[in-house]
């Protein structure tokens, strides 16, 4: 086990302050050197490399492990902090890492030294979208050779957490691509409203660029409670047909606070039809739960509820990196091969008209029809 060295000029008063707060003390312990892979993505998420030391000096500074909301991350983080580390390189070659990070601003400075050489400025300007939902950084290059090497992250500002680093071969993606980009799913000029998901929900749409997670504006009417599971498919000829494929991602919304912006993030998918389904798995199935929504989708989107096409559209949005306002294209049709009815004038009534079908099993029939 090697020991791990934070460091922060800082008051003896701060670090007490720390020491009795609720705060979980500063680690200084951490698993042995994590491997680096030579040929894909290797995520080094802080919380599981840093533990907290049964013995040894927890150091002062407002750097900490944030344990109590949820994944354990980097809080607290101040110009001047640092943090060591070791990996092991399974190859020798140029790799490119990035920080998986939650913040607010497009900003943040690092500087990335490799056992104690000249140190690496990454200045990152991707966009954050909330202070605990994670997305990858501006990435900066290293050579490395094959072997056991000591990496220090220093510090360059005040303020984002700090959840993982992402380290693969330059050529092999990150993770994630950029989501700086949002684009909605409703006609936003129509009725807003919330309506419940009792069963199911859902959009068919066909992206034009590259994108990296769906957004939606969450509705549990007060209580916080009641869960979804959003799951997105690769649109396959007709909604039946899509669903019963299998989910290019998947990702459960377990008691979410009312009117939060649900965040479905996954790697990056290839410009093209898809399928974005989401069902109600609260415990309680009677529990309210559902999205806020307009009362008609953009063009290009076709919403459907419980299996139905409909005109009311959740407020979903696409996350995706290209500045580009409107990534939607044509989309195919619910059902290729379903019969279509072609009503003829003879086909109309004037209203109050009693209207008598004779139907075998087999038949095929349609009512069309004109409020007035």
């Amino acid at each position: 086990m090697k020991k791990l060295h934070f460091k922060r000029i800082l008051a003896a008063t701060l670090a007490t302050l720390l020491t009795v707060s609720n705060f979980a003390a500063l680690p200084v312990i951490a698993e042995d050197a994590t491997s680096v892979s030579g040929t894909q993505v290797t995520q080094i998420v802080f919380g599981e490399i840093f533990t907290d030391a049964d013995k040894g000096t927890a150091f002062g500074g407002n750097l900490y492990l944030e344990k109590t909301l949820g994944p354990t991350y980097f809080d607290g983080v101040r110009n001047g902090d640092y943090f060591e580390f070791d990996i092991n390189v399974e190859q020798t070659g140029d790799y490119h890492l990035c920080f998986s990070f939650g913040w607010v601003e497009p900003t943040g400075t690092y500087a990335i030294s490799v056992d104690g050489a000249e140190p690496v400025p990454l200045q990152n300007s991707v966009k954050g979208i909330g202070w605990r939902d994670w997305i990858d950084s501006t990435d900066i290059e290293l050579s490395l050779t094959k072997g056991k090497h000591t990496l220090r992250v220093t510090m360059g500002c005040d303020g984002p957490n700090l959840y993982a680093m992402k380290i693969a071969p330059v050529g092999t993606a990150l993770g994630p691509g950029g989501i700086g980009q949002n684009a909605a799913m409703c006609d936003e000029t129509a009725t807003r409203t919330a309506d419940q998901i009792k069963v199911s929900s859902a959009a068919q749409f066909c992206s034009t660029v590259p994108f990296s997670g769906i957004s939606l504006t969450s509705a549990s009417w007060n209580n916080n409670l009641g869960s979804l599971r959003f799951s997105l498919y690769k649109w396959n000829e007709s909604y039946d047909k899509t669903l019963a494929g299998i989910p290019m991602a998947t990702e459960d919304f377990i008691n979410f606070a009312d009117n939060a912006t649900l965040r479905f993030l996954f790697s990056e998918m290839e410009a093209g039809e898809y399928l974005i389904y989401m069902e109600n798995i609260s415990e309680n199935s009677a529990e309210e739960v559902g999205y806020w929504g307009y009362t008609s989708a953009r063009e290009h989107i076709r919403a459907y509820k419980d299996g139905a096409e409909v005109d009311f559209c959740p407020g979903l949005s696409l996350m995706y990196g290209e500045e580009i306002a409107d990534p939607f294209a044509a989309i195919s049709e619910m059902d290729p091969n379903a019969v279509k009815l072609a009503p003829s004038d003879a086909d109309l009534y004037p209203w109050g008209e009693m209207v008598e079908y004779k139907m075998n099993a087999d038949s095929l029939y349609g009512v069309q029809f004109k409020a007035t």
